[in-house]
């Protein structure tokens, strides 16, 4: 599939996955046929405790939406399909994106919409160290949130829920109503988390790992996890790998 299936808007909307694969926007480890990893794992943003620190769950598969904030009518396309469908029954007054590519995506969901439109900041608490990724809080910068005001959570995509965590509690100290959780990707399994009901284009449950599980531990040892799966380079590498791999 070349990129210009991708300005199709009904194969946006249908297959969000095959829409991805053709940005380049989503990896997964090839492996052999006896079920040997091939390429890299890739740490995923939420953590677990462990003796020695807070560690990643790491897993095969990733989206990259960096790659999707290049093309305006792909967010727009996406965000249409979801405001034509199932948000507006949830009567959401602003719609707050997550940084980075939920803040894009959110602002076309407002404004197809015709609802008021924030965004929150990462503020990086923890730089990244091997074996770990950064860590970081949100914060509402330079909007305002008001009492009673019904917000939907804009993300690219939902998994672990680490960063939605933070925006629920983020709009609940602000005492406002977070009513809904929409999403191009809901890699959870889940039709909801703390009680607000998620809205996605794509139901993918993705699979993920403590880096002790006897299923990765071999790979972790070894070092073959990436840590910037965004990053360039890295994912060029990682994106090559599966290319690369046998068919």
């Amino acid at each position: 599939m070349n990129f210009r299936d991708v300005n199709n808007h009904l194969l946006l909307v249908r297959d969000p996955l095959k829409a991805m694969q053709a940005l380049g926007a989503y990896y997964k480890c090839p492996v052999s046929s006896e079920r040997i990893r091939l390429g890299q794992l890739v740490a995923y943003t939420a953590v677990y405790p462990t003796d020695d620190g807070e560690k990643n769950f790491v897993g095969e598969e990733y989206f990259n939406f960096a790659k999707a904030d290049e093309f305006p009518n792909v967010y727009e396309a996406w965000a249409f399909e979801l405001v034509q469908c199932e948000l507006p029954s949830y009567r959401p007054r602003t719609v707050l994106g997550l940084p980075t590519s939920g803040s894009v995506f959110g602002r076309e969901v407002a404004r197809i919409g015709s609802w008021r439109s924030v965004s929150a900041e990462k503020i990086v608490t923890n730089h990244a160290r091997p074996g770990v990724r950064e860590s970081s809080r949100l914060e509402l910068r330079r909007h305002d949130l008001t009492a009673n005001e019904r917000i939907a959570i804009a993300e690219d995509i939902v998994h672990h829920f680490a960063t939605t965590k933070k925006a629920i509690d983020l709009v609940r100290e602000c005492r406002a109503l977070p009513v809904a959780i929409v999403c191009v990707v809901n890699g959870s399994g889940l039709s909801e988390y703390g009680g607000v009901p998620v809205i996605s284009l794509l139901d993918h449950p993705l699979q993920s790992f403590r880096q002790d599980d006897p299923a990765v531990v071999t790979d972790v040892e070894a070092g073959r996890v990436v840590f910037q799966p965004k990053s360039k380079e890295v994912w060029a590498s990682l994106i090559e790998s599966m290319q690369a791999a046998p068919r």
